[in-house]
């Protein structure tokens, strides 16, 4: 089982890697694929050349979660192994991201930044589709903005159930929005301060997300007579 700090930590991580890719690779969206798809209509219509970190980055997050996919089916009903698996793939790929970026933004080094980058938050989202219920969306806020303005204007006009149903969606949604939202900020403040050194934020951030999985975690029921760990 996954509590509400999981989803938390993950938004702030995606905020995080998101607007560090953005304000250091021209405009790449690490963990929004609807930013990389509106930038290349954009570019189909006006004539300007596609960026190949945004061509790449829509087939290889898709790709990505087709294997994150098939690693879950082949883990079987271990949910908490699979999550661990993850959360470890997530971290080694945001230490690479990291460690080409110091190479600079140019090039080969920011293409391969970008897209270890992308294939990180792939694998977030992909591992919160295959194992966490409800999906809560880490990196995409227009939902959770909705839901959130929804919540708020229940608990100031329902009663009873409905304004109980409210607190909760409310509940739900605003940390991941001021999560994602600090990250953004914490992101900007530290490529200006440090350049690619900044990276070294993303990489503490993923280790704390994967020991707030940990700690909070809930163990999955042993069967009867299994006598492990005792």
């Amino acid at each position: 089982m996954v509590t509400r700090a999981l989803p938390l930590s993950l938004s702030f991580l995606a905020g995080l890697v998101d607007v560090t890719t953005f304000v250091s690779l021209n405009g790449l969206f690490s963990a929004h694929v609807t930013g990389n798809v509106v930038v290349i209509a954009d570019h189909v219509v006006t004539g300007r050349s596609i960026g190949p970190a945004v061509a790449i980055a829509v087939p290889l997050f898709v790709a990505v979660t087709v294997a994150a996919t098939l690693v879950r089916d082949r883990l079987g009903d271990d949910r908490r192994r699979s999550t661990s698996v993850f959360l470890t793939a997530q971290t080694v790929l945001v230490a690479l991201a990291g460690a080409i970026a110091l190479f600079g933004p140019a090039g080969a080094a920011g293409l391969l930044t970008g897209l270890a980058a992308v294939a990180a938050m792939a694998v977030q989202n992909a591992m919160l589709h295959l194992d966490v219920r409800p999906v809560p969306s880490t990196a995409v806020m227009t939902g959770n903005v909705v839901a959130a303005g929804i919540a708020a204007t229940r608990l100031l006009t329902a009663r009873d159930a409905a304004r109980d149903d409210a607190r909760r969606s409310w509940s739900a949604h605003w940390p991941l929005i001021a999560g994602f939202f600090a990250g953004g900020l914490v992101a900007v403040a530290a490529y200006q301060a440090i350049g690619a050194g900044g990276w070294l934020l993303a990489v503490a951030a993923s280790i704390a997300a994967t020991l707030t999985w940990r700690s909070t975690a809930v163990p999955a029921p042993q069967p009867e007579g299994d006598t492990r760990g005792s």
